[in-house]
């Protein structure tokens, strides 16, 4: 078994087993660092940079920054451990995802129309939101994150579950930009279908193309509500 991605085995007492990746706890440690550099990346980057470039530039760059760092991790930690999957979970799970983002559909406001929607700003953003940000977040939640606390939880009955539940939790809190509960919910269910594509896939490109699906969905569905 190899040193740096174990397989971590569940078995259930019905003979069920659940596998999922997890990290030696050396790579836990890597992870968590590199989960840790992310974040501050992402957070303060556009405080820094907004001195020289403006604020649109400055977010972008921080996702730049941040796109780097977890696209290194990727292709040296997880890329060699991708395999191609049934779409047989991937796709209800993904319009679960979409589902639960209808639930609460984006407020577009009256006096918002079209041409003040797709600013130059707005479309970056927008960019930043399907592109980006999904593989950026994805490699350090659903991999970092998810992966360092399998490696914590793995030693009791139930590891995998603590775990999705702990990153889904993180996930919630560190989308601080809410002003109710029940966006921060959302948030958290969200990121529990994306752990779960996690799980039942072994991957991290199906979550990363589940997100960016999501996302989309949000920017679609604020464009028509514009529009309409």
């Amino acid at each position: 078994m190899n040193t740096d991605i174990e397989l971590l085995d569940n078995t259930h007492s019905q003979g069920i087993v659940k596998t999922v990746f997890a990290p030696s706890a050396k790579t836990a440690v890597l992870y968590i660092i590199v989960f840790i550099i992310t974040l501050t990346v992402l957070n303060r980057t556009p405080d820094v940079v907004a001195k020289y470039v403006g604020p649109v530039k400055a977010y972008f760059s921080s996702y730049i920054f941040g796109l780097v760092i977890t696209a290194l991790i990727y292709f040296t930690l997880f890329f060699k451990y991708e395999r191609i999957k049934s779409l047989n979970k991937f796709i209800p799970l993904t319009l679960s995802l979409l589902f639960v983002q209808s639930l609460s559909p984006p407020s577009s406001g009256a006096d918002l129309t079209l041409s003040s929607l797709l600013t130059q700003g707005n479309i970056i953003y927008f960019f930043i939101m399907v592109v980006i940000g999904p593989f950026v977040e994805e490699v350090a939640f659903r991999g970092c994150l998810f992966g360092s606390l399998c490696c914590l939880c793995k030693s009791f009955s139930g590891g995998i579950i603590v775990a999705l539940l702990m990153t889904s939790l993180v996930f919630s809190v560190m989308h601080a930009q809410y002003d109710s509960i029940s966006a921060y919910i959302t948030e958290f269910v969200f990121s529990v279908i994306l752990t779960t594509i996690r799980i039942n896939t072994k991957s991290l490109i199906y979550p990363v193309l589940a997100h960016a699906a999501l996302n989309a969905f949000a920017v679609l569905s604020l464009i028509v509500s514009v529009v309409l």
